[in-house]
């Protein structure tokens, strides 16, 4: 039953990520450039967009793409200005870090469900595209006839 849940949830995550993108598309290819043919061009170039995104957080996720590694910087060996103790030394963060348990968020999505959400509204991005060119001909001719 959980699985469930955590598909109907990515299954709502992906119908909203889609209509805001074939919203932006909209609003890109008719106000903007003034003619539908475009809608047909972004749509799929979203969708291969987040295809790549999605690869990319797999491949991370893999350790495919390695996790930066934190240098520490060293401490240079000059005398300090008169004056320098209004600013931080080189051994105390500028940003005071959260002790663990404070301040830390409550839900964050896993990469695993952001791939699921790409590949999602990948495919539904895929068909609405589709269906407009075969139903309403968007994309069929870059002039419009009539």
């Amino acid at each position: 039953m959980r699985w469930f849940i955590r598909l109907s949830r990515d299954l709502r995550d992906s119908l909203l990520t889609t209509l805001t993108l074939t919203a932006f598309s909209w609003f890109l290819a008719v106000p903007v450039l003034g003619n539908s043919f475009y809608l047909s061009v972004f749509l799929p170039l979203l969708s291969v967009l987040c295809l790549t995104i999605a690869w990319f957080s797999h491949l991370r996720r893999d350790n495919f793409i390695p996790p930066r590694e934190t240098r520490k910087l060293e401490r240079p060996d000059v005398e300090k200005p008169p004056g320098a103790d209004f600013f931080a030394s080189w051994d105390e963060p500028i940003i005071a870090r959260p002790v663990s348990g404070q301040n830390q968020v409550i839900s964050t999505p896993s990469r695993r469900t952001l791939t699921r959400v790409l590949l999602l509204t990948a495919l539904f991005l895929a068909i609405a595209s589709t269906l407009l060119y075969h139903i309403f001909g968007i994309g069929g001719r870059y002039f419009a006839l009539g």
